[in-house]
């Protein structure tokens, strides 16, 4: 983690002393948004890994459909279909993971990376910069007060530092153009700034740090179809340089965040430089991942409190989900099933017997509502349930129960 315990650039942002951030600090406590892809990397179940979802999918979970968030419209497509199939356990699974997912993405914060290169100059009058960002028109919403990335991608912005003017281009697809203005009042850093926005490998952007509000489903003269766009509320605003994770200033006042003091290791002077850094940069690095797993125990423990766990694994073009029915416990170690490159849709239900230790101690594969005829998966899945460890039981004796993997194609 590159911080230190001094800001060097406060005169340069007039930053108020809230508290202490870096580039790093920034980056840990959120989940990125790829807005040129629309792709959301979510919470994985290890603290290095990442759900991967796209707009549409996100979407549907901020609006709770099983149906979109899961890609069943294909499969169940009437409202009978639909119906019948929200009777069933599969459905119930599904729904479980829904809300789990739904609990993770509502308490996180997410951030945008939008790279300045050849953005335009400075302008000197009204100490500026008037940054233009460019999208399909139908690409984003027509609520006032919002800036569009494309791919159904909106973040809040003041509706007085921003003017959007609509051009229709030379394949006559109708863009939106919106300007939004900047204020940087040291002309050294943004000479700095500007300098670097007219090299071909610019790393200087603008850091938004927002929270999904809600779903707007628009439609678009431009586009025959019904789009949702995801509206998120900017809570922060950074102007940073993602090579030498530098914050240069700190924007957050300009979108109704609050400022904090910035940090900085890029320039410190030899004599602070000198003094405990790698003390100092490794209890800050586990300051920011104590934060982060924190949070995430808080979430999977509210997910734990129901008796049903789900967890999901994604491998080539399947996926595999699992689901847990032990009365009163919760799972301590739910590992997924080592898949090779044979699948088979369909459903293992496996019958455990599980010690007052919490250990599975006997495991087998019940017929009834088996649907997975494959011996290699089936194994897999069956490996997979002896190897769970669940919390103690104060019973003298062992509890059966069941756990229920699906392996589906996406």
């Amino acid at each position: 983690m590159k911080k230190i315990s001094v800001s060097l650039i406060a005169t340069m942002c007039s930053i108020c002393v809230w508290g202490q951030v870096s580039y790093k600090d920034v980056i840990n406590e959120c989940y990125k948004i790829e807005h040129k892809t629309g792709e959301f990397y979510l919470s994985g179940e290890n603290e290095d890994e990442y759900n991967i979802r796209k707009v549409e999918q996100v979407a549907s979970l901020m609006n709770k459909d099983v149906f979109g968030y899961f890609r069943l419209n294909q499969k169940y497509k009437t409202s009978l279909q639909k119906n019948v199939f929200k009777k069933t356990e599969e459905y119930a699974n599904y729904l479980s993971q829904l809300n789990y997912d739904y609990s993770c993405l509502s308490a996180s914060k997410f951030y945008i990376l939008y790279n300045l290169r050849y953005n335009h100059a400075y302008d000197i009058d009204k100490k500026s910069f008037i940054f233009r960002i460019s999208v399909l028109d139908w690409q984003r919403t027509s609520q006032p007060g919002y800036i569009g990335f494309g791919k159904n991608i909106c973040i809040s912005f003041p509706t007085n530092k921003l003017n959007i003017k609509k051009t229709r281009e030379y394949n006559n697809e109708l863009y939106a153009y919106q300007y939004i203005q900047i204020p940087i009042a040291d002309e050294d850093l943004a000479l700095k700034i500007e300098k670097d926005m007219f090299n071909p490998y610019c790393s200087t952007c603008l850091l938004f740090i927002v929270e999904l509000n809600k779903v707007s489903s628009e439609k678009h003269s431009e586009f025959p179809l019904s789009q949702n766009n995801i509206l998120a509320k900017t809570i922060n605003l950074y102007m940073v340089n993602t090579r030498t994770e530098q914050i240069y200033c700190d924007l957050s006042e300009l979108v109704g965040g609050v400022k904090f003091q910035i940090v900085n290791s890029n320039a410190m002077s030899p004599q602070i430089e000198s003094m405990g850094r790698s003390k100092d940069r490794e209890g800050e690095r586990k300051e920011a991942e104590a934060r982060r797993i924190k949070y995430e125990r808080q979430v999977k423990q509210k997910a734990n409190d129901n008796q049903t766990k789900i967890s999901q694994s994604s491998v080539g073009v399947a996926q595999s989900y699992a689901s847990y029915n032990i009365a009163g416990r919760s799972a301590k170690s739910f590992p997924y099933p080592h898949l090779t490159n044979e699948f088979e849709e369909g459903k293992v239900i496996v019958e455990v017997t599980v010690n007052p230790e919490g250990r599975v101690v006997d495991a087998k594969i019940l017929n009834k509502g088996t649907t997975i005829a494959n011996s290699s998966i089936r194994k897999a899945f069956l490996d997979a349930a002896l190897k769970s460890v669940f919390d103690k039981s104060n019973s003298k004796g062992n509890q059966i129960g069941s756990i229920t993997y699906q392996c589906r194609m996406r």
